[in-house]
């Protein structure tokens, strides 16, 4: 349960890179049989059933035990029949879209720190970063995302975020092409440490879910510029960033 946070008695991913969630009745029918030891798991399970949407379900023939012989050896053999005809066996496997029915909006003009100290990145991210660093996170190759729940109702939004690039004597620049939601908004050419904006049209925006996505044709590694022996595909260091309504 660690990837989750109660918020409002509702279990939410902090994660947006998570596509699916797995149950097994193995493990949560274990849970039920002992409701008064697990109060905490099962009010987790029940969160799951309750908030998100159930995509799929394998079930598997079971064996049934008795206290009563006579009817262990009828079970075992209707078991052995039934495994026979339909050839799946084990525990119950429940998928869930990883995406809640209720999902929380994010805050508009609430900034979303990248440092060590105040990270609060996560809930975003999607791919493309690398390790966590004291005051910030390199993009890590040349395409990195982010998903963006908003609330109903917003005019068009500027998109903030504050950087450094990449920069050496044999490379002066980094180029930014922002795409929303798979349109193309603009490219960005990022000269020095600051904050850019970027205004997403309102347009751009669907189902309330705004994915930003960062392609860096530029993006090198330290070592190929001679700056030192770190071989990683690097482009922005990322600080802050930010999403607001545009008046």
């Amino acid at each position: 349960m660690s990837a989750f946070e109660i918020i409002g008695g509702v279990y939410y991913l902090k994660y947006n890179r998570i596509d699916n969630i797995l149950l097994s009745s193995s493990m949560y029918e274990r849970f039920k049989a002992e409701p008064q030891q697990y109060t905490e798991q099962i009010a987790f399970y029940n969160s799951l059933n309750d908030n998100y949407y159930e995509t799929k379900r394998f079930t598997s023939i079971t064996s049934k035990p008795s206290r009563f012989d006579i009817i262990n050896i009828y079970n075992n053999i209707n078991y052995v029949i039934q495994t026979k005809k339909h050839g799946t066996v084990g525990p119950t496997l429940i998928f869930y879209k990883a995406e809640p029915k209720n999902y929380i909006p994010y805050v508009f003009s609430s900034p979303i720190y990248f440092d060590d100290a105040n990270k609060s990145f996560d809930r975003y991210y999607i791919r493309g970063l690398s390790g966590q660093e004291e005051h910030g996170v390199w993009t890590l190759g040349r395409e990195t995302e982010f998903l963006f729940y908003l609330g109903d109702s917003y005019n068009d939004l500027k998109f903030s975020f504050y950087v450094s690039p990449l920069i050496s004597a044999d490379i002066s620049t980094q180029v930014v092409d922002v795409v929303a939601n798979g349109e193309f908004i603009c490219a960005m050419e990022i000269k020095e440490t600051g904050v850019y904006n970027v205004v997403i049209p309102n347009s751009a925006i669907t189902d309330s879910r705004l994915e930003i996505l960062f392609i860096l044709p530029t993006a090198t590694s330290p070592k190929e510029l001679g700056i030192n022996n770190d071989d990683r595909i690097l482009s922005l260091f990322i600080t802050e960033m930010s999403i607001s309504e545009v008046c």
